[in-house]
């Protein structure tokens, strides 16, 4: 069906598989917060109810009226349902008469959709079954526990994968809050329910900066104000997030909204550095925009924040990395990845706005470092220039996920430091500078896997061999 949609084709489409036969489950009233078989399901997520009277009741059209479906995954139980056989059970408080009512609504839809698809004259269609669990769901919990995904008390079985809060764990284990520079973190947003940051709570920040497409930027009155409230008590701002600000110019007088905010972080995470600076100077510091009174010369410690721990909050902490260590903008993008192992997802915007603050950010970076001030900013290598703001994703300590875009930037994997590259269906558009700068004439260290595309149809099994032996070579 999705290679003639692709093609154009005219060709009548295929029906339903003939080969496949699942299983479905479906609790009378549809109440699954307890009394749960493992993979139950309620009735209105696989039949239609009102299009009938009385036991009438037909499958559920979830199908696109045009073209077809690939990725909705919220329609799969329903297409599921209808090449499965079908099991029908209640609970305590569930009469006979209702599941069996039920039974015979399914048993009337699985009739009526084999009409529909052509399966009666054909000896090689699959007839499928409606069942009625006739065990109470007591005596089920009690001799099969196994089956049970939520008792009828409503708790969680001890053998049940509670995917929702799995996820929420994996989630602050792969993006747990890294420190990108003194007492400044990076990383998800605290969930104290599911997990800690690094072993500490998030009562143990002073200031949480939440990345948002939401938000506006803080004029330096604001900043100045929330800097001494978190002297009291913890304070939660937020900021634009990545791909939120538009390149402009760097206005004549004061600081843009990004660099005002980095000196803003840099002299609260660093107070007992700049309280050795008078008043006076502080007051003067870059062009008056942010006149910190010197209250204490306590620390703050802040955490840089989004909910997966990098997507909207690229642009900030890449933008601080820069300023704090008075790094440009490709070497603060190689090392946030490489040394502090942070993953990013920037747009193509904020490349271009971090490298046009790049002598703004450097220049009001620490004021004590003016052999840093006067040196020549470096050259930006050429992969910046090709770069679309995302670097490969890290999914293994040695290997990487990555698109086109990446696999056609040759210098930028060498610079994080990707020595051999796997491309499937799409095949590398190198020059022959770049064949030869990569260290390689023949090309020994990339493999390519034609005639498979990403439709969903192209079988790679056939390759998995050769790809797995060429990876392991590493």
């Amino acid at each position: 069906m999705q290679l003639a949609f692709f093609d154009a084709r005219h060709s009548p489409l295929k029906g339903p598989p003939k080969c496949f036969r699942g299983l479905t489950i479906i609790k009378v009233g549809g109440d699954l917060s307890k009394s749960r078989l493992q993979g139950a399901v309620g009735p209105e997520e696989v039949l239609d109810e009102r299009r009938g009277q009385g036991q009438e009741a037909t499958f559920l059209e979830v199908d696109p009226r045009e073209g077809f479906s690939v990725r909705n995954f919220h329609i799969q139980v329903a297409k599921t349902a209808v090449v499965s056989d079908i099991v029908v059970y209640g609970d305590c408080s569930t009469q006979p008469e209702q599941i069996q009512d039920l039974a015979k609504k399914v048993a009337f839809a699985q009739s009526t959709w084999r009409v529909k698809d052509r399966f009666v004259d054909d000896d090689d269609a699959p007839e499928f079954n409606t069942f009625i669990l006739s065990d109470t769901f007591e005596e089920i919990e009690k001799s099969h526990p196994e089956l049970v995904a939520i008792g009828a008390d409503g708790q969680i079985a001890e053998h049940t994968l509670d995917f929702f809060s799995l996820e929420r764990q994996e989630m602050c284990t792969m993006s747990k809050a890294t420190e990108i520079s003194h007492n400044v973190w990076l990383g998800p947003t605290p969930d104290t329910t599911v997990c800690q940051l690094n072993g500490d709570e998030s009562s143990a920040f002073d200031i949480l900066i939440e990345a948002s497409d939401l938000a506006s930027p803080h004029d330096a009155q604001n900043l100045r104000r929330i800097g001494e409230e978190s002297y009291l008590t913890q304070q939660n701002i937020d900021f634009p997030s990545s791909g939120s600000i538009i390149p402009q110019t760097c206005p004549k007088t004061g600081l843009d909204p990004l660099t005002r905010m980095c000196q803003w972080i840099h002299k609260l995470a660093n107070r007992t550095e700049y309280a050795q600076d008078s008043e006076d100077a502080l007051a003067a510091d870059s062009n008056g925009d942010i006149q910190m009174r010197n209250l204490l010369p306590t620390e703050r410690k802040i955490l840089i924040h989004c909910t997966d721990g990098y997507t909207e909050t690229t642009l900030l902490s890449l933008a601080y990395f820069m300023y704090a260590e008075q790094l440009p903008v490709h070497e603060a993008w190689l090392r946030l990845h490489c040394e502090k192992e942070r993953n990013f997802f920037a747009y193509a915007s904020d490349v271009t706005l971090l490298t046009s603050l790049e002598p703004n950010l450097i220049h009001q970076g620490r004021p004590n470092s003016r052999r840093a001030r006067m040196a020549p900013a470096p050259e930006s290598p050429a992969w910046l220039s090709r770069m679309d703001g995302s670097l490969p994703s890290r999914i293994l300590p040695y290997l990487y996920l990555g698109n086109l875009g990446h696999a056609n930037n040759p210098e930028l994997l060498k610079a994080i430091g990707i020595t051999q590259i796997l491309s499937i269906g799409e095949p590398i558009n190198w020059t022959t500078s770049q064949i030869e700068c990569w260290g390689t004439k023949n090309l020994e260290n990339v493999m390519y896997v034609d005639r498979v595309q990403d439709n969903g149809v192209d079988p790679l099994m056939p390759d998995f061999q050769r790809c797995l032996k060429f990876i392991g070579t590493l």
